[in-house]
């Protein structure tokens, strides 16, 4: 119920800020973003979903990163994901910290994820990262790095047209496996 409420309160912030355009400077259509994000989590028809059913079917490690101000979740999410993950799982809970935490604490979130990237590599199990900034570098020795399209565009440039957008992730993924990804 207090995710709920956040997210209530989000749709008001919405229509009251300057929310719908700084969402856009990261999504092409932030209003379809923000309105399948808001509008799926208050439908009458979501109200029961729940993911714990599929946990125990995760069997790689988990680092699971939540702020402990974060408006739309509580720390109670994360703390099932160890209770019933049957892999390694570690808490990151970030003090000052709210939705965002690679905005609100990027150094932290960053130093963690490079950890358990070696960690994970060490071991031999894959990695999948959602980067944010421009320098990918950092998350050498990833398997799988998977920038949204704002994320990809601020490295290689406006992609206008599906062909540019494969020319251009082509020879991003041949640069960066020269510095070490797989």
């Amino acid at each position: 119920e207090e995710a709920l409420a956040g997210i209530s309160q989000a749709g008001e912030a919405w229509r009251q800020t300057d929310w719908p355009s700084r969402l856009g400077r990261y999504h092409r259509d932030a209003f379809r973003v923000f309105h399948d994000w808001h509008d799926t989590w208050l439908s009458p028809q979501f109200r029961d979903w729940n993911i714990e059913s599929y946990l125990s079917g995760i069997r790689v490690p988990v680092l699971a990163i939540q702020g402990k101000d974060d408006e739309y979740a509580t720390l109670r999410q994360i703390e099932v994901i160890a209770e019933q993950v049957p892999a390694e799982v570690e808490l990151l809970e970030l003090a000052d910290c709210r939705h965002s935490p690679h905005r609100d604490q990027p150094e932290a979130v960053l130093e963690r994820t490079l950890a358990a990237v070696a960690a994970a590599r060490a071991r031999g199990v894959p990695v999948v990262v959602d980067p944010k900034g421009t320098d990918f570098s950092r998350y050498r020795g990833a398997t799988l790095v998977k920038p949204n399209l704002s994320e990809f565009e601020a490295i290689v440039g406006p992609c206008p047209d599906e062909a540019t957008l494969i020319a251009r992730g082509e020879a991003l993924r041949a640069e960066l496996q020269g510095i070490g990804y797989s």
